[in-house]
């Protein structure tokens, strides 16, 4: 204990200490943690004493906080680095705009008509592969087997400190996607249209019940499309929401609530860099590497409690402990520490943003000419899109929070899905709404 206690000062105390060494000294500390806990529930070590090394180890993890790339562009540079943001995130947007528009419509009405295609998948995963392409982040996945996901139904728990994972999570996971998100993400134009025709279900923080019945609607859901011949996954963050610090943050009790409901096995994905580039509070992400890595899943029968909340705890603590095991093997090259592009990687990336932006203001143009030969004018065209752009938007909003979701509640569960659902829950990007005691 000593020894890591030392190692998380020199860490924090070295402002040039690198993310990974960071993430390798929190783990420690963390491991440390859980380690006392279990001495202490074994009644190895007295109350009092456990307390106060809890308190000293923690105290250490809050000075390990990650940072994100420091190396900023000088004098010219900056200039050029201003407007390459610029253009990513005007890419990104148009990219979405037509994915809205255009692909979205299409691949739900073949879905519906074709279901065993897999086609709106397929349009989820390049959705989300576009954004995180476009943004200039390189994503590598490892671990990823076809035991990952081959139950009917698994819980997707995945470490969250950015506002890139929504796009990451789209873009990897290979089977069929539920995810719950806080529902004022249902009231961005577009984004909230792909959000809900993709698997995406509104929660409302300041509603409890409401937040039952998206959780069940959710594993409903993903038993249906289970059912049509592919495997499928609901996905949440057991943190709750996103980390500050980029490390791993305390586990809420709702997703294992969920767990013990649904008897499904655990699937662990763990973020690294992804902090790093894209911290809270930046309007775009930074260009560099991202390495997302697919744990193998923690069975039901890996949890030897029989009581359901000491099973519960145990469950919690195993998925923590692993992927704790794993911050411990960060990968080299990411985050912070990703390689400089070469000009022949960047060129290729300019090309990339100039040929969506091209197309967006070819698509534009071609519309506005059409319009204006009908005898519409400019402004009566841009007052219709606004107007329709808030009708829609509207509308999947009320649709998702209002109706959908109590429809889904109402519907009976499927095997392995009680009537008592949980009262706590988390989601992909938002706080957890409320705890649920452990009786």
């Amino acid at each position: 204990m000593q020894k890591a206690l030392q190692e998380a000062d020199v860490v924090a105390s070295n402002t040039e200490s690198s993310n990974r060494e960071r993430r390798m000294v929190y783990s420690n500390l963390g491991l440390l943690e859980l380690d006392i806990e279990e001495l202490r529930e074994q009644g190895k070590v007295d109350i009092e004493s456990a307390t106060r090394y809890l308190e000293v180890l923690r105290k250490a993890q809050d000075a390990c906080s990650l940072g994100y790339l420091k190396k900023q562009p000088k004098g010219f540079y900056r200039l050029f680095y201003f407007v390459d943001e610029a253009l990513r995130i005007a890419a990104v947007w148009c990219y979405l705009i037509d994915f809205a528009v255009i692909v979205t419509p299409l691949s739900m009405v073949t879905h519906i008509l074709f279901p065993r295609m897999g086609l709106a998948n397929t349009c989820r995963r390049a959705c989300g592969a576009g954004c995180y392409i476009l943004s200039n982040v390189n994503v590598k996945r490892e671990g990823l087997t076809e035991k990952t996901f081959a139950s009917t139904v698994s819980l997707l728990n995945f470490t969250h400190a950015s506002t890139m994972d929504a796009f990451i999570l789209a873009g990897v996971v290979p089977c069929g996607l539920y995810s719950l998100a806080k529902s004022e993400l249902f009231l961005i134009p577009f984004f909230a249209w792909i959000l809900a025709a993709y698997g995406g279900i509104a929660v409302n923080r300041g509603d409890q019940n409401q937040a039952v019945k998206a959780l069940r609607s959710s594993a409903e859901r993903a038993q249906r499309t289970s059912s049509q011949g592919s495997g499928s996954c609901v996905a949440m963050s057991p943190e709750g929401t996103r980390s500050k610090s980029g490390q791993l943050a305390v586990f809420k009790k709702g997703p294992f609530y969920t767990w013990e409901d649904l008897q499904s096995p655990i699937v662990p994905m763990v973020i690294f860099g992804a902090f790093d580039l894209y911290p809270p509070g930046r309007q775009m992400s930074l260009p560099g590497t991202v390495v997302v890595r697919f744990l193998p899943p923690i069975m039901p029968q890996e949890v030897k409690a029989t009581e359901p909340a000491a099973r519960r705890k145990e469950m919690s603590s195993l998925l923590r402990r692993k992927v704790l095991l794993t911050l411990q093997e960060s990968p080299n090259g990411v985050g912070d520490e990703s390689p400089p592009q070469t000009i022949v990687e960047k060129v290729k990336h300019l090309g990339i943003v100039g040929a969506c932006l091209g197309a967006n203001y070819t698509l534009l143009r071609v519309v506005t000419q059409a319009g204006l030969r009908r005898g519409w004018s400019l402004t009566s065209m841009g007052l219709a899109s606004a107007g329709t752009t808030i009708i829609i938007s509207g509308a999947v909003y009320l649709y998702n929070l209002l109706l959908c979701t109590p429809l889904g509640g109402a519907v009976p569960g499927p095997a392995g899905v009680s009537g008592k659902g949980p009262t706590s829950t988390s989601m992909s990007d938002g706080n957890s709404t409320g705890n649920k005691k452990d009786n």
